[in-house]
């Protein structure tokens, strides 16, 4: 970790703690709900996220990652099918998933289908693709990030670090 990071252990509601002042920021899975429920004391960092999201697609043609499967090397030597079963498992859910925007009604939005649409052109039929390969060159910036911030010391190939999907 890189000299400058902090890391220290809090109790407390970390919407709080951020409301409060005793965090300087969160990264939260979704929308923290002080803010969705209009706390002035907390923002964005990107006043106008849309806008920065699509400007950084359009430059570097990444969407960025959400999620990673990590699997010790103990296990993978133990069966090294599963990282392609795990693989799959997440593909088919992403695939259930996909049927849902066949009928956007059930967004319960009005204008849905036209988000979608917009969506879809803008970032591609499927911007959560898995796999190595699709996520190459997102995956190599997160690595030259990693190495540039201090996190790691060296830049490995992803070959070295992601398994194969045997299956």
């Amino acid at each position: 970790m890189p000299t400058s990071a902090k890391v220290e252990m809090r109790d407390g509601n970390l919407e709080t703690l951020l409301g409060n002042g005793e965090l300087d920021a969160l990264l939260l899975p979704n929308v923290a709900k002080t803010f969705r429920g209009g706390d002035p004391r907390i923002r964005r960092v990107f006043p106008d996220c849309r806008a920065a999201v699509e400007s950084y697609f359009q430059t570097t043609g990444i969407f960025p990652i959400t999620h990673t499967m990590v699997m010790h090397e103990r296990q993978l030597a133990k069966h090294p099918w599963l990282c392609g079963e795990l693989a799959q498992a997440f593909t088919d859910a992403d695939r259930r998933c996909q049927v849902e925007y066949d009928y956007p009604k059930r967004f319960s939005f009005p204008s849905a289908v036209l988000f979608l649409e917009e969506e879809e052109k803008r970032f591609g039929k499927n911007p959560w693709i898995h796999g190595l390969e699709p996520n190459r060159v997102c995956l190599e910036k997160f690595v030259e990030y990693a190495q540039d911030q201090g996190y790691i010391d060296t830049r490995p190939k992803l070959e070295d670090i992601f398994a194969p999907l045997l299956g």
